[in-house]
């Protein structure tokens, strides 16, 4: 039984840097105290996969929320979700796979007082017909050049790619704050990552797997590097 509860992300890159986010709020909010309590996503994968939304003094609001899937975290973190074909919710917090696919799950709510919240669970989930559903986790993280520090120049344009074990064929180029992120790893699993890019050295990591910490979050999952350029 995985059992995951994460607080909804402002924007997807901000969480896969940072990890867990406040609630996105989108709609009117108190503006007597600026305070938005996080929308609450719980999921167990135990005997199918099911979700529970909870919001403050409001307690569970699963049937008054709306549900939806997306095929990335990108896809799923904007102020609207770009919904997946391959999940639909016939009932709320409970998806049907329609389809093979890995997707994030995620919860809409508009509160009386502070407006429109939402949250993504925890993990990401293979699911697919008839079939359990298995957690998923992303990685993230940076390229330096040189020494991480304040004033260390980032690495753009760098090939970070997963060459053995867990996730094994798997790469991302890094962007203009040298940053990656590599999503869809099953949890516990072993795999060695590296970092390149033409005239520098390469950096190589042994990670011993995706795990959860006690709340059920994904831990372990940021995987920075350093590279120098070759004289």
């Amino acid at each position: 039984m995985t059992r995951a509860v994460i607080r909804g992300c402002l924007v997807a890159t901000t969480c896969a840097v940072a990890g867990s986010c406040g609630s996105a709020v989108t709609g009117p909010t108190n503006t007597k105290n600026t305070y938005v309590p996080p929308l609450l996503v719980t999921c167990l994968t135990s005997p199918t996969l099911g979700c529970v939304a909870s919001f403050l003094d409001e307690a569970e609001v699963t049937g008054r929320s709306s549900w939806s899937a997306a095929d990335s975290l990108e896809l799923s973190s904007g102020p609207a979700v770009t919904a997946s074909d391959a999940v639909v919710f016939r009932t709320p917090g409970i998806p049907t796979a329609l389809s093979a696919r890995n997707v994030y799950i995620r919860a809409d709510y508009t509160s009386p007082r502070y407006g429109h919240v939402h949250a993504i669970a925890g993990h990401a989930y293979a699911i697919a017909p008839g079939e359990a559903a298995v957690p998923l986790a992303y990685i993230s993280g940076q390229v330096f050049e040189g020494v991480p520090g304040v004033g260390t120049p980032a690495v753009p344009n760098a090939a970070v790619a997963i060459v053995a074990g867990e996730g094994a064929g798997r790469s991302e180029t890094t962007g203009a704050s040298g940053g990656y992120r590599i999503e869809f790893l099953r949890l516990g699993q072993p795999f060695t990552i590296r970092a390149s890019k033409a005239g520098y050295s390469t950096d190589t990591r042994e990670h011993p797997g995706v795990v959860d910490d006690p709340q059920g979050h994904p831990s372990n999952t940021s995987i920075s590097f350093t590279i120098q350029p070759v004289r």
